[in-house]
């Protein structure tokens, strides 16, 4: 019965869908709800932790990139040859090159689990005989191009075009101290 409660007190749908329930359910039942239910909220948990840790790592290599540029610029001793600017190019590509290929497979990591959740969620849905309108189905299901090309959903692909914007502004500053 605790489960149930922080169920409740949490999670949204759930809450819905015992609600629906009244806690009608026999012990087989109320097992095999509480351990899909677990098996959600992992599910959901890892996908929601990774986000976090990505944007963290996205941050860090932003502030690192508008650091050096604001450096550059604001350096009145600093004068830099046509040598530093090709490496200084090859460099900031190594490091969108890197980010975009970490992002992508973070993207792909990321709808492996909600994919996972979103399973459970139905299994529970059906459970609780509380399942989406036909309308809702049609709508969260028109985001394949989403599921196919998760890199390029809101998040991540603003991540990948404000590093590259970095980049390019990193190696305009350098260009422009040659």
């Amino acid at each position: 019965m605790q489960f149930f409660i922080l169920l409740l007190s949490n999670q949204n749908f759930l809450s819905h869908i015992l609600y629906n329930m009244k806690f009608a359910m026999d012990d087989k039942t109320k097992n095999r709800f509480e351990s899909l239910a677990i098996l959600w909220k992992g599910a959901w948990d890892q996908f929601n932790e990774r986000r976090k840790y990505e944007f963290q790592i996205s941050l860090a290599i932003w502030t690192a990139l508008a650091s050096f540029t604001g450096f550059i610029l604001t350096s009145k001793e600093i004068a830099f040859d046509e040598t530093v600017l090709y490496s200084a190019g090859g460099g900031f590509m190594a490091i969108f090159l890197v980010y975009f290929f970490w992002r992508h497979n973070l993207s792909i990591a990321n709808q492996k689990d909600k994919e996972i959740a979103f399973h459970y969620e139905r299994i529970l849905q059906s459970m609780g005989d509380s399942e989406f309108s036909p309308t809702l189905k049609s709508y969260l299901a028109s985001n394949k191009w989403v599921k196919k090309y998760p890199f390029l959903s809101w998040s991540p692909l603003s991540q990948i075009v404000v590093t590259a914007l970095l980049c390019l502004a990193a190696f305009f500053a350098v260009k422009y101290k040659i």
